[in-house]
């Protein structure tokens, strides 16, 4: 990282405001379509009742409105603006929040993908799919755990990971492992002669996790009783968590090159990707569950196919033909 000594170019710019108009409208939507899944879960489903899957992408969303809480603090205390506009105490709670931010996101995005893999689990629950899934469900629940245990733990005490005082005298991770562990590179408690390993190891587990589960109803739909048309719909709502990939991806790379002592300021771009990947990975597991409700609405929005003369539809009110030229209705035989 570079030290900043003389003022930034544009001066004391301000993007606090659309910092917190992005989070609160990827929020609102998120919070939109776990609406949305709960109602078609309770109301126009058969079984009428949720499960595991559901419960788990609300405590994703949960997670996701606590992100939200925590930006409008480190928007407050300068997230939005350059470093060296800010006081020493704006930097300290700017730090603080960011990192409660980061270990929130790391929970999301978990939960959330533990959320589609139980609706895989719902979906086709046999053995020949229950296996490997579950091992990727214990797989993303220990790694993501390991993850903020490092994250939680880069500085003892824990208050030195935002309070540059303290920092001094305690015993913290190197900038560069730091770096690496919200790359989710770690692979160990570091120490200042062991270097971490896997350059890169979480972002591209993250990212082959999403294309495992963009791929997998695709042999879980295989052998279901389903008309074609519908497995090919369901398979290409499920591949919506490509976007979140891609999302990740941008995100690590922006990440790697904005590394800069003015992260209040560089640190935007990776916010809003992060941001994105977070809330669009929890619209992506909710779509597949909205088809009740989508034949729902095109049933009502589209208008009936007219009927055959000689055949009346099923739902006609008057169960008896009636007779030309204003005769009297037939009587049943």
């Amino acid at each position: 990282m570079t030290t900043q000594v003389a003022p930034p170019p544009g001066g004391d710019q301000h993007r606090s405001g659309a910092i917190i108009a992005m989070a609160i409208f990827a929020t609102l939507m998120s919070c939109a379509f776990v609406v949305l899944r709960m109602y078609t879960r309770l109301r126009l489903t058969r079984t009428k009742r949720t499960g595991w899957d559901d419960w788990t992408i609300c405590l994703a969303l949960i997670g996701t409105v606590i992100g939200t809480g925590l930006v409008v603090p480190e928007a407050h205390y300068g997230f939005g603006r350059h470093q060296y506009y800010l006081t020493a105490y704006q930097v300290h709670q700017f730090k603080k929040y960011t990192y409660g931010e980061w270990m929130q996101t790391f929970f999301t995005l978990m939960l959330t993908k533990v959320s589609v893999c139980l609706l895989l689990l719902r979906i086709h629950p046999s053995k020949k799919v229950k296996m490997p899934i579950q091992s990727l469900i214990c797989f993303l629940l220990l790694s993501n755990v390991a993850l903020s245990l490092l994250w939680a733990f880069q500085c003892i005490p824990m208050d030195a990971a935002w309070n540059a005082t303290k920092r001094k005298t305690a015993k913290c991770f190197r900038e560069d492992q730091i770096d690496r562990i919200i790359m989710c590179q770690a692979s160990m408690f570091p120490s200042d002669d062991i270097e971490l390993t896997s350059p890169l190891m979480q972002s591209v587990m993250s990212i082959i996790s999403d294309f495992i589960l963009a791929g997998f109803p695709i042999i879980v739909l295989f052998n279901v009783q389903m008309k074609r048309s519908k497995k090919i719909v369901i398979c290409g709502l499920m591949g919506l968590g490509l976007i979140k990939a891609a999302c990740c991806i941008v995100r690590t790379v922006i990440y790697w090159q904005t590394q800069h002592e003015d992260q209040s300021w560089v640190g935007l771009k990776n916010f809003m990707w992060r941001n994105m990947e977070v809330n669009i990975g929890i619209v992506a597991a909710c779509v597949p569950t909205l088809l009740p409700l989508y034949e729902l609405l095109r049933s009502k929005i589209r208008p009936p196919k007219k009927p055959r003369a000689q055949q009346p539809p099923s739902y006609e009110l008057h169960p008896w033909p009636r007779a030309e030229n204003n005769t009297a209705p037939l009587q049943e035989p």
